[in-house]
């Protein structure tokens, strides 16, 4: 195929006229250093992808107080987002630099010079190279989030992979365990309140005890409710045997 090529060019060279050298120029010599390069220089790289969801978690067994208000900070959709930026951030990096030997498997100086790592990069150097590394996507519509991972081996790309799912899987515990820790001291709280209330109004009470000389306030009343009540009765009562007998006798 080289072969042939170099030939078609020496051939389009040779001939006069601007087109012929200007289509060498452009199109043949530049697909022409592309063969080479993909022939003799070229490293392959193998591509791992995964693809994974997430779930809420249990903010249904929440209170209602609680739940309305972690409703939007624990949405999935937030959540996603989230690790999706996670993922190509440098803290996702320098966790997965811990675990596996990034700058030993792509600064490998048989690889060819474009794909490879510098083998002293800067921090930004190598966050920059990580994120060539690694394509991540939310499909809000699914709610899924794909990643893509390209390696020199298929097993280190298929450990970088296992290795993001891993520390994105620590980022979501590490959110809902803060979410249910946050809920738990609102709910202590509502709590704590409630309690100063009740202590509040038993203090009420008692005051109204001792001012009134009344050992049982509601119990009290109720009794003076049925004496008002039978009063009103007896009143009703006799005002009937009133109407009944003015109308027989004199007033006097």
């Amino acid at each position: 195929y080289l072969a042939s090529l170099k030939k078609n060019i020496l051939w389009l060279f040779a001939k006069k006229g601007i087109r012929s050298r200007l289509l060498v120029c452009f199109v043949y010599v530049p697909t022409f250093i592309l063969g080479l390069y993909l022939t003799f220089i070229f490293s392959p790289m193998y591509i791992s992808e995964s693809y994974f969801a997430l779930r809420s978690g249990d903010s249904h067994e929440l209170p209602a107080i609680t739940g309305a208000l972690f409703q939007s900070s624990t949405s999935t959709t937030m959540d996603a987002y989230i690790i999706q930026n996670y993922i190509s951030s440098i803290d996702m990096l320098d966790n997965v630099v811990k675990r596996l030997d990034l700058q030993g498997h792509f600064a490998d100086k048989s690889k060819d010079p474009y794909s490879r790592l510098k083998t002293y990069p800067t921090k930004e150097e190598l966050l920059k190279y990580w994120q060539w590394l690694v394509s991540v996507s939310f499909e809000i519509e699914k709610g899924i989030i794909s990643v893509e991972v390209k390696a020199y081996t298929p097993e280190m790309a298929k450990a970088i992979n296992d290795a993001i799912l891993a520390c994105s899987e620590e980022l979501v515990n590490q959110m809902n365990d803060r979410a249910h820790q946050d809920a738990i001291r609102l709910a202590k709280n509502e709590v704590a309140t409630s309690e100063k209330l009740v202590l509040q109004a038993q203090r009420s009470l008692q005051k109204f005890r001792d001012d009134k000389s009344i050992l049982g306030p509601q119990t009290t009343a109720k009794g003076l409710g049925g004496v008002i009540a039978s009063l009103e009765a007896e009143a009703a009562s006799l005002q009937a045997e009133l109407n009944a007998a003015m109308e027989i006798m004199r007033s006097n």
